[in-house]
């Protein structure tokens, strides 16, 4: 004799799927999170490249010192969100 299991799950809306419907589904919508964070990303490292060229084209001296230090922070803060946004990417590849 054999016996098999089908789980089913019954989602917020009603809708009765198996356990294999629901796993899929799922990974479809960490499919397109991980595209929108990327594209998101993406625009990070646009800014973080905006910001050094800002950076590179101001003049020496202490007149732009403050200007240099705001933007050195501005882009640290931008690297560091850049590098939040892979670690993220990294544990939703991990459950894709």
């Amino acid at each position: 004799m054999e016996f098999s299991f089908t789980f089913t799950i019954r989602d917020d809306s009603g809708k009765v799927m198996t356990y294999e419907e629901f796993r899929a589904e799922k990974k479809e919508r960490i499919r397109t999170i991980m595209e929108r964070l990327e594209d998101l990303q993406s625009e990070v490292q646009d800014l973080i490249a905006e910001e050094d060229e800002f950076r590179d084209k101001l003049p020496g001296g202490s007149a732009t010192e403050d200007l240099m230090d705001d933007s050195e922070e501005i882009g640290g803060n931008l690297e560091d969100a850049f590098n939040l946004m892979d670690e993220s990417l990294d544990a939703l590849r991990e459950i894709h």
